[in-house]
């Protein structure tokens, strides 16, 4: 995603250098965050292993936002 919009220079995941970094990567499977993502499950349950529940729902957004927080990542 960074590199559609030209925040970097290649679409390859920076964190574990997967081919393509997406939004989907980044929330649902890059293993460098596996720790952080593991919580907000644990918090979320279920609803946390679809990416339309994280993106369209205040509780899945107030998540999102403290993975985000947590990995350091932007």
């Amino acid at each position: 995603h960074l590199h559609r919009i030209n925040c970097a220079d290649t679409a390859r995941c920076e964190s574990c250098h997967a081919p393509s970094e997406t939004v989907r990567h980044f929330l649902l499977h890059c293993p460098t965050y596996a720790d952080e993502r593991w919580r907000m499950r644990t918090r979320l349950g279920r609803r946390s292993e679809k990416l339309q529940s994280l993106l369209h729902t205040s509780r899945g957004l107030d998540e999102v936002a403290k993975y985000i927080a947590r990995t350091g990542r932007f």
